[in-house]
């Protein structure tokens, strides 16, 4: 996976001025496309599955308030799956391009906006992504994302840069809003690994390829132990007996449903009544390698909704007592 920020200079991702040469530049296959008689794909968003390019530079353009004229007004960033990664998230070309949306809008763009440390979600973002099927140095086929997100945050809201590396290393100090770059890209390969239950081999990890382009001699021996230590560890818990559950008495059914906002458990009471739990990413990973399954998970939501209904009720039985 090569996922990377792109910005500055004066080639086609210049970011001092507007964006619409770079909203130009990612519609290079859209014509060919359409001479073709295929489906284009648009730009999207967060929330947006279908956004016009004008309506793309527009927000970009109308969002650098405070900005000084040789600041970077948006950055762009590339996500390119490797040719196997590719293969674990669809069957053809147009599975892919679905799930690397489904990919960067609940993991690339949450794990950006957090890697600021300001309290920022991806709905706070202004970015719209393009997905590209070919690279031009290239001939065939090869799926890939180009993102372009605002300096700042909605509404000229919060800058944030990407380049902005203060992490309390060295004599720097905490820089409140400072962004960790390894972080972020780790955390992509994580969240890419559970969503698509991929299994990275060792020389596939970010921290590995890392340590050899730029490590020590002992770093890398280090690197080497830690992934041989985290992957025995993902071995032995495969190994563990996989937990079975049926739905308890009180749950009509009880199902699973993917958004933008991440994956969710919808459950239906017998009563008619029902609720809506956002899985966290243990609780997603654990459904899809079977050690933990859904079952168990909405029973334990089930208990709890039925302990509150039963303080609820204790305490308005407790206010009937008091009133006579």
């Amino acid at each position: 996976m090569i996922i990377k920020v792109q910005g500055g200079g004066g080639g086609t991702y210049a970011n001092t001025g507007t964006s619409e040469v770079v909203v130009n530049y990612l519609q290079h296959e859209d014509l060919k496309r359409m001479q073709e008689n295929r489906k284009i794909e648009h730009f999207f968003s967060q929330a947006e599955d279908r956004v016009k390019p004008q309506e793309v530079t527009s927000r970009i353009d109308t969002n650098r308030k405070g900005l000084k004229a040789k600041e970077a007004k948006f950055y762009v960033i590339t996500v390119a799956p490797s040719a196997k990664e590719l293969a674990r998230m669809g069957a053809t070309k147009q599975e892919q391009a679905e799930a690397m949306k489904n990919y960067i809008r609940r993991e690339v763009m949450p794990r950006y906006a957090d890697g600021f440390k300001k309290g920022i979600k991806a709905d706070d973002l202004i970015y719209f992504a393009k997905i590209h099927f070919e690279r031009d140095e290239r001939d065939g086929e090869d799926l890939h994302a180009h993102i372009i997100v605002s300096h700042k945050t909605k509404n000229n809201g919060k800058a944030i840069s990407p380049n902005t590396n203060h992490t309390g290393k060295k004599n720097t100090g905490v820089v409140k809003g400072g962004f960790d770059r390894k972080e972020w890209l780790q955390g992509c390969e994580q969240g890419f690994d559970i969503l698509f239950q991929y299994k990275r081999e060792k020389k596939e990890h970010f921290a590995y390829l890392n340590a050899v382009k730029n490590g020590s001699p002992k770093e890398i021996k280090e690197v080497i132990h830690q992934l041989n230590k985290k992957m025995e560890q993902g071995r032995e818990q495969k190994m563990q007996p996989v937990m079975t559950a049926k739905l308890n008495d009180s749950i009509e059914k009880a199902v699973l449903k993917e958004t933008t906002s991440g994956t969710h458990l919808l459950i239906k009471y017998k009563d008619n009544t029902g609720e809506t739990h956002r899985l966290t990413e243990k609780e997603v990973e654990d459904i899809r390698t079977g050690r933990y399954p859904m079952e168990a998970i909405a029973n334990k939501i089930a208990d709890n909704h039925r302990e509150k209904e039963e303080e609820l009720n204790q305490e308005k039985t407790n206010k009937g007592g008091l009133s006579r």
